[in-house]
């Protein structure tokens, strides 16, 4: 584990956490006790199944997850803008500095690898985003 924090309510603010954190690359939320767990291994080193603690890891592969109507800030280095969404997927998995794409409709539609890692859900011109959950 990198570390346990406290007071944290539920998934999506520990995966928040994770995300902002250099290294974490999966979570395990507790809720009953409100403990969030920031992982460097996916899923941590031994995983488990315990019941009322849950897991998932910040890249699992293939799966993107999309945000409607939100952005992530800074562009990822060169090159950071595609035409297909296929294509901005597969050069993010190998761009160390991408975190997610977001589709900009002011730029023909293109979709830009971005840096992140938070994902600003106000879009003030209805861009997408897509982050491997």
């Amino acid at each position: 584990d990198i570390r346990m924090l406290s007071d944290i309510t539920n998934m999506e603010e520990c995966v928040g956490l994770c995300a902002e954190e250099e290294g974490c690359v999966s979570v395990t939320h507790q809720p009953d006790t409100a403990r969030c767990w920031l992982k460097n291994k996916r899923f941590g080193a031994e995983p488990q199944d315990m019941e009322g603690v849950y897991s998932r890891n910040l890249q699992c592969g293939d799966v993107w997850c999309i945000h409607e109507n939100s952005f992530l800030y800074t562009y990822a280095t060169a090159p950071a803008s595609f035409e297909y969404l296929e294509d901005a997927e597969a050069a993010c998995k190998e761009n160390e500095t991408c975190n997610g794409i977001t589709q900009e409709p002011y730029n023909s539609n293109r979709y830009t690898l971005r840096r992140g890692p938070t994902i600003h859900d106000w879009s003030p011109s209805e861009e997408t985003s897509w982050v491997l959950c």
